[in-house]
């Protein structure tokens, strides 16, 4: 279980990085 909600995190930190990155491009 706690393996998971890992995996959920760090795909979310992931998420957020590409997405921070494509508004630093675009703005």
């Amino acid at each position: 279980s706690n393996m998971i909600l890992a995996a959920a995190l760090v795909e979310g930190v992931a998420l957020f990085g590409v997405i921070a990155g494509i508004l630093a491009i675009v703005m």
